[in-house]
């Protein structure tokens, strides 16, 4: 999992170097509460790295991920 820094940033941001690596790893650009073409997070808790870090948690496990290996610039380091 990569996590672009700062809340608000797509991970459209990140699509051509995703594309570089789909044929080695699965490759899923998910826009966080309040970040992209997402809706905004219905509790203040959902923006910090903290609620950040639950929602992609939530993701891993709603797409049947056991183990991943995660990055972050900025932002997405705290998440990571």
């Amino acid at each position: 999992m990569y996590f672009q820094g700062g809340p608000g940033f797509s991970a459209s941001l990140v699509r051509d170097e995703a594309e570089l690596l789909a044929d080695r790893v699965a490759v899923h650009l998910i826009d966080p509460h309040g970040s992209g073409g997402s809706t905004p997070p219905t509790a203040p808790a959902q923006s910090d790295h903290v609620g950040h870090a639950r929602f992609y948690d939530a993701v891993r496990r709603a797409l049947g991920l056991e183990r991943v290996s995660i990055m972050g610039i900025s932002f997405g380091s705290l998440v990571a």
